[in-house]
Protein backbone atom coordinates (compact mmCIF):
# COMPACT_ATOMS: atom_id res chain seq x y z
CA UNK A 1 0.00 0.00 0.00
CA UNK A 2 0.57 3.42 -0.68
CA UNK A 3 0.50 6.55 1.61
CA UNK A 4 1.15 9.45 -0.89
CA UNK A 5 0.09 8.61 -4.59
CA UNK A 6 -0.58 11.47 -7.01
CA UNK A 7 -1.52 10.20 -10.71
CA UNK A 8 -1.12 12.84 -13.53
CA UNK A 9 -1.34 10.87 -16.64
CA UNK A 10 -5.41 11.63 -17.37
CA UNK A 11 -5.09 15.12 -16.54
CA UNK A 12 -5.93 18.11 -19.55
CA UNK A 13 -3.88 21.10 -19.13
CA UNK A 14 -5.83 24.82 -20.23
CA UNK A 15 -6.39 23.80 -23.47
CA UNK A 16 -7.68 20.56 -22.81
CA UNK A 17 -5.16 18.56 -24.04
CA UNK A 18 -3.26 15.59 -22.12
CA UNK A 19 -0.35 16.71 -20.09
CA UNK A 20 2.96 15.76 -21.28
CA UNK A 21 5.98 15.93 -20.34
CA UNK A 22 6.81 15.66 -24.66
CA UNK A 23 4.05 18.30 -25.32
CA UNK A 24 5.77 20.49 -22.96
CA UNK A 25 2.69 21.71 -21.07
CA UNK A 26 3.32 19.95 -17.38
CA UNK A 27 2.79 21.64 -14.46
CA UNK A 28 5.74 20.88 -11.60
CA UNK A 29 3.66 18.60 -9.11
CA UNK A 30 5.81 19.65 -5.93
CA UNK A 31 6.20 23.09 -6.52
CA UNK A 32 2.07 23.66 -6.97
CA UNK A 33 1.95 21.48 -3.73
CA UNK A 34 3.97 23.49 -1.87
CA UNK A 35 2.00 26.58 -2.72
CA UNK A 36 -1.47 25.17 -2.54
CA UNK A 37 -1.31 21.94 -0.24
CA UNK A 38 -1.86 18.50 -1.10
CA UNK A 39 -5.41 17.89 -0.72
CA UNK A 40 -6.42 21.16 -2.38
CA UNK A 41 -4.42 19.97 -5.62
CA UNK A 42 -5.76 15.92 -4.79
CA UNK A 43 -9.36 17.74 -4.98
CA UNK A 44 -8.28 20.07 -7.49
CA UNK A 45 -6.99 17.54 -10.18
CA UNK A 46 -10.08 15.56 -10.97
CA UNK A 47 -12.58 18.33 -11.34
CA UNK A 48 -10.69 20.21 -13.59
CA UNK A 49 -9.61 16.78 -15.65
CA UNK A 50 -13.26 15.00 -16.61
CA UNK A 51 -11.75 11.52 -17.18
CA UNK A 52 -14.58 9.87 -19.20
CA UNK A 53 -17.89 10.85 -20.34
CA UNK A 54 -20.86 8.18 -21.08
CA UNK A 55 -22.81 8.87 -24.60
CA UNK A 56 -25.89 7.07 -25.20
CA UNK A 57 -27.73 6.18 -28.68
CA UNK A 58 -30.94 5.34 -29.51
CA UNK A 59 -32.07 4.75 -33.25
CA UNK A 60 -35.57 6.63 -33.73
CA UNK A 61 -38.17 4.43 -36.02
CA UNK A 62 -36.06 1.18 -36.37
CA UNK A 63 -39.07 -0.88 -35.80
CA UNK A 64 -41.44 1.27 -38.22
CA UNK A 65 -38.06 0.45 -40.93
CA UNK A 66 -38.14 -3.48 -40.34
CA UNK A 67 -42.20 -2.83 -40.84
CA UNK A 68 -42.42 -1.07 -43.87
CA UNK A 69 -39.02 -1.49 -45.80
CA UNK A 70 -38.40 -4.91 -44.55
CA UNK A 71 -35.24 -5.84 -41.95
CA UNK A 72 -32.38 -5.55 -44.45
CA UNK A 73 -33.14 -1.57 -44.68
CA UNK A 74 -33.26 -1.93 -41.16
CA UNK A 75 -30.41 -3.57 -40.68
CA UNK A 76 -28.95 -1.01 -43.09
CA UNK A 77 -29.95 1.51 -40.80
CA UNK A 78 -28.23 0.14 -37.75
CA UNK A 79 -24.96 -0.51 -39.94
CA UNK A 80 -24.91 3.27 -41.24
CA UNK A 81 -25.36 4.80 -37.46
CA UNK A 82 -22.60 2.43 -35.76
CA UNK A 83 -20.28 3.25 -38.72
CA UNK A 84 -21.12 7.20 -38.11
CA UNK A 85 -20.13 6.18 -33.87
CA UNK A 86 -17.19 4.83 -34.74
CA UNK A 87 -16.31 7.58 -37.65
CA UNK A 88 -16.59 10.51 -35.16
CA UNK A 89 -16.19 9.18 -31.80
CA UNK A 90 -14.18 5.69 -32.10
CA UNK A 91 -10.69 7.97 -32.07
CA UNK A 92 -12.07 9.48 -28.79
CA UNK A 93 -13.43 6.17 -26.79
CA UNK A 94 -14.73 3.10 -26.86
CA UNK A 95 -18.20 2.50 -28.56
CA UNK A 96 -20.23 -0.40 -28.08
CA UNK A 97 -23.76 -1.64 -29.52
CA UNK A 98 -25.77 -2.47 -26.16
CA UNK A 99 -28.90 -3.80 -27.50
CA UNK A 100 -30.88 -4.25 -31.09
CA UNK A 101 -30.84 -0.18 -31.91
CA UNK A 102 -29.25 1.65 -28.61
CA UNK A 103 -24.64 2.32 -28.34
CA UNK A 104 -22.92 3.67 -25.62
CA UNK A 105 -19.82 5.65 -25.96
CA UNK A 106 -17.31 6.28 -23.27
CA UNK A 107 -15.37 9.13 -24.20
CA UNK A 108 -11.87 9.53 -22.40
CA UNK A 109 -9.62 12.23 -21.68
CA UNK A 110 -12.07 14.99 -23.82
CA UNK A 111 -13.19 18.05 -22.31
CA UNK A 112 -17.50 19.16 -22.46
CA UNK A 113 -16.31 21.93 -25.43
CA UNK A 114 -14.64 19.21 -27.58
CA UNK A 115 -17.48 16.34 -26.69
CA UNK A 116 -20.02 19.10 -27.64
CA UNK A 117 -18.27 19.57 -31.11
CA UNK A 118 -18.48 15.95 -31.51
CA UNK A 119 -21.70 15.35 -31.02
CA UNK A 120 -23.01 17.89 -33.77
CA UNK A 121 -20.63 16.31 -35.95
CA UNK A 122 -22.29 13.62 -35.58
CA UNK A 123 -25.83 14.97 -35.83
CA UNK A 124 -25.01 17.05 -38.73
CA UNK A 125 -23.84 13.60 -40.58
CA UNK A 126 -27.00 11.79 -39.69
CA UNK A 127 -29.08 14.26 -40.93
CA UNK A 128 -27.26 14.04 -44.10
CA UNK A 129 -27.97 10.27 -44.47
CA UNK A 130 -30.40 8.93 -45.77
CA UNK A 131 -31.46 4.78 -46.27
CA UNK A 132 -31.98 3.23 -49.87
CA UNK A 133 -35.66 3.34 -49.16
CA UNK A 134 -35.13 6.71 -49.29
CA UNK A 135 -36.04 6.74 -45.32
CA UNK A 136 -34.27 9.46 -43.35
CA UNK A 137 -32.05 8.58 -39.85
CA UNK A 138 -33.09 9.70 -36.53
CA UNK A 139 -31.13 9.35 -33.50
CA UNK A 140 -31.43 10.56 -30.17
CA UNK A 141 -28.70 10.88 -27.86
CA UNK A 142 -28.07 11.69 -24.30
CA UNK A 143 -24.94 12.92 -22.59
CA UNK A 144 -24.25 13.19 -19.01
CA UNK A 145 -20.57 15.64 -18.34
CA UNK A 146 -19.19 14.79 -14.94
CA UNK A 147 -16.82 17.23 -14.86
CA UNK A 148 -14.62 15.60 -12.87
CA UNK A 149 -17.27 15.51 -9.58
CA UNK A 150 -18.45 12.12 -9.52
CA UNK A 151 -19.70 12.51 -6.01
CA UNK A 152 -22.69 14.51 -7.10
CA UNK A 153 -24.51 11.87 -9.06
CA UNK A 154 -23.24 9.27 -6.00
CA UNK A 155 -21.81 6.49 -8.53
CA UNK A 156 -21.36 5.55 -11.73
CA UNK A 157 -24.23 3.63 -12.19
CA UNK A 158 -26.02 6.76 -11.09
CA UNK A 159 -24.23 8.73 -13.98
CA UNK A 160 -25.32 6.31 -16.56
CA UNK A 161 -28.60 6.25 -15.54
CA UNK A 162 -28.95 9.83 -15.73
CA UNK A 163 -27.35 9.44 -19.36
CA UNK A 164 -30.02 6.92 -20.06
CA UNK A 165 -32.77 9.17 -18.52
CA UNK A 166 -31.18 12.35 -20.99
CA UNK A 167 -31.13 10.12 -24.12
CA UNK A 168 -34.92 9.03 -23.44
CA UNK A 169 -35.90 12.62 -23.05
CA UNK A 170 -34.31 13.34 -26.46
CA UNK A 171 -36.26 10.07 -27.84
CA UNK A 172 -39.64 11.83 -26.80
CA UNK A 173 -38.85 15.00 -28.34
CA UNK A 174 -37.58 13.48 -31.34
CA UNK A 175 -40.85 11.44 -31.93
CA UNK A 176 -42.72 14.49 -31.43
CA UNK A 177 -40.88 17.37 -34.02
CA UNK A 178 -40.14 14.12 -36.18
CA UNK A 179 -43.41 12.52 -36.46
CA UNK A 180 -42.36 8.96 -35.34
CA UNK A 181 -43.61 5.79 -34.34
Amino acid sequence: PFKNVLVNDLLLDAEGKKMSKSRGNIVEPFTTIEKYGADTVRFYLPYVSPVWTPLKFDIDGLKYVNDNFGHSVGDEMIKKVASEIKEVFGEYGKCFRIGGDEFEIIILNENKSFINLLIDRFKSNIDNMTLSSGSKVYVSIGATFDDGMLSKHKSIANLINITDRLMYENKHINKMNNHLE
